[in-house]
């Protein structure tokens, strides 16, 4: 339990870090880096809106032909 918490203590330090990083370095202004990421994080949830109402539509026509049985 111990060495799984050092990992994700060390993926979310690693992961912040990146962050900053790539928000210190990056070529455009801080205006624009936060609407390029709002505009992908809302694309991303977008994506995944669509993915989990397509494994939706799938599981429920699976289980309408588990019941037919």
């Amino acid at each position: 339990m111990r060495k799984l918490f050092s990992f994700l203590v060390g993926i979310g330090i690693g992961a912040t870090l990146g962050f900053a990083l790539v928000a210190m370095f990056s070529p455009v202004s801080g205006a624009q880096f936060r609407a390029n990421l709002r505009r992908h994080v809302a694309n991303a949830a977008a994506e995944a809106n669509k993915a989990q109402a397509a494994k939706r539509r799938e599981l429920e026509i699976r289980l309408r032909e588990i019941q037919k049985v």
